[in-house]
């Protein structure tokens, strides 16, 4: 057996012990499974290899230089603001602030942000100080370093740091907080435990016990939220706060959050039914959301969906924020427990996490950005970023694919080519390289992608609807075109915790172009952008307060059918916050283009209505704007705005793959309004988190919208999109589109065309219509190709009601059935094809194809 130093085993029994004197229970007498105090202290060894990276240090010392320069530079300058008058203190460092505070709107808000800042602070602190010097790197912290009292002063710091931080606010019995629960439950708890287990054996068996005891007073039991003894009843009862807390069940991240605790905890105090717990609960935040019961309201339960949805706080699309930091989570303990009794099975939910990476994760990220309508709350946050968030996702992929959760050799390839590719592309195309600033505990996996000499793999083709959480993207040639929607499942946006306050219309429709732009949703774009004109919505401009209109919205469509993974028909019933506004919005998702189609557009406000075409950030000196109408071609080269009567197209050229062309077609002539604007910002105006005194940030933007009018009725607009089109194909396409599309009608009953060279039609029927040579009997998403002998209908009902939709398509003498899927009835075939789909299908796309 492996030793176990004898202070380790007794500060778990006097944790113990002191837990039961004061009448908690943090282990039952009997190990609920053949697990030996060894087991744990070997488990504690991989959790501190993990953290630090130590043992991979030792086989590559050089590629760990400048992450571990970088730790060493953040300590040098914490320790320099540590509070020096240990006896009187009520914070750790100076600059953190811990004391109430008023907020915004003037109501007391307790910073329990600058709780979780410290924990970190500290936690880090334990992690150079147990971190060795590598050749190159003299790490002075080093608890090894026997010639230096740094290590020791450091270690004092970190332990006079944590009991600050137990006497006066994170401490068993505490009964004032704050209105953000995440701070004491789960933020400030991972730090604690990480602390712990680097350095826990350095504390005296007094002070350790009271921390073991904080952790289990924040962390009752890792299912269970708000579940902190007063927390609930101080939040109800406090005259500052509005609105009701209740204790109740954790749900996908959050649950893996607590359960991550539970098992550090559990290694730190020595209990093998603490880690148990954490894994069954991990177990339980890892299983399908389908296998879950409901969020209240809505037939939709929080977690990864089989479609690859992601859902946090019942109604938010997350799969960027909690989504792929519930990967992380997962990725960590499955390297964690590998070898332990507790690891996990072959079969157990964990693996969910693979396709839910290929099927949630992959098709969201572009040449490493993690695409932001897929990030709720944290585009608002000065230091969270596409890029950052799709580094975590690489990070999560790698370990994944190296720690054996990937049995398939053949996918574990795959996802290091698409690092691979992710990575040239985002350097190639002025992204900094993450290889550089990465952590200690991902360098070596960054280190061992280079060495392999994979392939880059390029960004893949595809059409995706999500249809559990109101998104969907296209992809061609190396751009990505993203949708963001809201419905009566879905929320518009996120703005709890006064975060996103601007947030108003992000899921009202809004659009996002991903090419080699890659900067385009970085460097302040949301502190920046006007938030009254984001691509792709119609709005009226009347004034949302900070963080309203955010209710569930009373639209039951959002979604549409996708063929084959390429084409797609993309719909949503538009209804403002204020449901004084309504139209019914289509994307038509091709090979070169996606037409954008709005219908039945009519609002009661007496503010003026606009769809906007674009709103693309400006890099100085770089992009031309023209617009093409009548004739005549304008270059928008300055700041100001003006009209363009009968527009035909216009062009914002930034270089090779960084340009769009836009064509509007005949059936939609009206005036285009163009704005060249410089928009300055700060964080603080769209977050409460973000420091007012920080320095303002100047964006240039370029603004093309349709105008309907006020009060408009029934109005309607019909705009192309074209990625990465020259200024001469769109001016080309401005007048020979028709060559090959065909508007089929639209009005507020339905929308559809075809394309001919891809034997195309496409229609969002918002009631029982017909169009072309289809003909259906509910509202409905259809597509149809008849190519090279082969016809496929695909269809689905993005209302997600119980309805069963008969779709007669004409035209198809002879051709016979060759396949379908289990949803579909095929009523009759001939020289009309007669398909039911079954009801209750939740808004998938159900498909049959024919032969002749």
């Amino acid at each position: 057996m492996n030793a176990v130093s004898r202070r380790s085993v007794l500060i778990g029994a006097a944790a113990l012990a002191a837990a039961a004197a004061a009448g908690g229970n943090l282990v039952s007498a009997a190990p609920a499974r053949a697990a030996t105090v060894t087991d744990i202290a070997n488990l504690r060894g991989r959790c501190i290899d993990v953290i630090t990276g130590r043992a991979e240090m030792k086989q590559t010392p050089e590629v760990f230089t400048t992450a571990l320069r970088g730790l060493i530079a953040e300590v040098n300058d914490w320790v320099t603001k540590i509070e020096p008058d240990l006896a009187n203190r009520k914070k750790v460092f100076t600059d953190d602030d811990f004391d109430p505070r008023k907020r915004g709107d003037g109501k007391a808000a307790f910073n329990s942000r600058a709780i979780t800042d410290t924990y970190e602070r500290l936690a880090t602190m334990a992690q150079v100080w147990a971190t060795p010097s590598i050749p190159g790197v003299e790490n002075p912290y080093y608890k090894g370093n026997e010639n230096s009292d740094l290590p020791e002063i450091l270690l004092n710091h970190i332990r006079d740091g944590l009991y600050t931080g137990h006497s006066h606010y994170y401490h068993k019995g505490q009964t004032v907080f704050s209105e953000h629960w995440w701070d004491w439950e789960i933020g400030t708890s991972q730090q604690l435990v990480k602390a712990l287990v680097l350095m826990g054996d350095q504390l005296n068996s007094t002070r350790f016990a009271y921390y073991a005891e904080d952790l289990r007073f924040f962390v009752r039991h890792p299912d269970r939220l708000k579940a902190v003894p007063g927390y609930v009843e101080w939040y109800n009862n406090h005259p500052d706060f509005d609105g009701t807390y209740t204790e109740k069940d954790s749900t996908a991240y959050n649950r893996a959050a607590l359960a991550h605790v539970a098992i550090l905890e559990g290694v730190v105090i020595g209990s093998v039914t603490r880690i148990d717990t954490g894994v069954t609960s991990a177990l339980g935040a890892f299983e399908w959301a389908s296998h879950l019961p409901a969020s209240e309201n809505t037939d939709l339960a929080d977690g990864m969906w089989a479609d690859g949805s992601f859902l946090q706080h019942q109604n938010v699309a997350y799969n960027g924020g909690y989504g792929s930091a519930m990967v992380s989570l997962g990725a960590e303990m499955f390297v964690e427990l590998a070898g332990s009794p507790w690891a996990f099975a072959a079969d157990s939910s964990i693996r969910n996490l693979i396709p839910f990476v290929d099927l949630g994760l992959i098709p969201v990220v572009h040449d490493s950005r993690m695409m932001s309508f897929v990030r709720g709350r944290e585009i608002a946050r000065p230091k969270s970023s596409e890029g950052g968030k799709g580094t975590g996702v690489m990070v999560s992929m790698l370990r994944l694919a190296e720690s054996g959760a990937v049995q398939d050799a053949a996918t574990a390839a795959r996802w290091r080519g698409t690092i691979q590719g992710w990575l040239e592309r985002r350097i190639s195309n002025g992204g900094s390289d993450p290889r550089n600033s990465a952590k200690m505990e991902s360098v070596a996996l960054f280190d061992r992608l280079a060495k392999s000499g994979v392939a880059a793999l390029p960004e893949p083709d595809g059409s995706v609807i999500y249809r559990n959480m109101a998104r969907a993207v296209h992809r061609r040639n190396g751009w990505a075109f993203a949708i963001s929607m809201n419905s009566e499942r879905i929320a518009r946006y996120e703005a709890d915790a006064r975060e996103n306050l601007h947030g108003w219309h992000t899921g009202d429709g809004m659009t996002y172009l991903y090419d080699k732009d890659y900067d385009q949703y970085h460097d302040g774009y949301w502190a920046t952008v006007d938030p009254y004109s984001l691509a792709g919505t119609t709005i009226d401009k009347h004034v949302i307060a900070d963080g309203a209109e955010r209710q569930m919205s009373s639209n039951s469509w959002a979604g549409g059918a996708v063929l084959d993974g390429r084409y797609s028909a993309v719909g949503m019933a538009l209804r403002s916050g204020d449901e004084n506004l309504s139209a019914q919005k289509t994307w038509f998702c091709l090979d070169e283009m996606i037409i954008c189609v709005g219908t039945g557009i009519t609002g009661t406000n007496p503010d003026p209505t606009r769809t906007i075409v674009e709103n693309r950030k400006l890099h100085d000196g770089e992009n031309v704007v023209t617009v093409g109408n009548a004739g005549t071609e304008t270059q928008v080269t300055q700041p100001g705005s003006g009209w363009f009567d009968q527009p035909r197209w216009a062009h914002i050229d930034g270089g090779d793959g960084k340009r769009v062309g836009y064509v509007f077609t005949q059936r939609a002539e009206r005036r285009l309004f163009v704005r060249r604007e410089t928009m300055t910002g700060r964080w603080s105006d769209i977050t409460e988190k973000a420091d007012p005194t920080d320095p303002a940030i100047t964006n240039n933007f370029a603004i093309l919208s349709l105008h309907h009018g006020i009060r408009p009725s029934n109005d309607m607009y019909i705009y192309m999109v074209v990625p990465n089109a020259t200024v001469d194909r769109t001016r080309q396409l401005s007048t020979t589109w028709n060559d090959d599309v065909t508007f089929l009608g639209h009005n507020t009953d339905r929308c559809g065309i075809q394309q001919q060279s891809k034997g195309l039609l496409m229609a969002n029927f918002w009631q029982p219509d017909t169009l072309g040579r289809v003909t259906v009997d509910g509202p409905c998403s259809v597509i149809v190709q008849e190519k090279n002998g082969v016809l496929t209908v695909a269809v689905a009902n993005p209302r997600r009601n119980a309805a069963t939709i008969r779709v007669t398509v004409t035209g198809a003498s002879g051709f016979s059935q060759v396949r379908k899927d289990s949803g579909v009835t095929v009523a009759s075939t001939g020289a009309t094809i007669v398909l039911d789909i079954a009801a209750g299908t939740l808004g998938k796309t159900y498909s049959a194809t024919f032969a002749r």
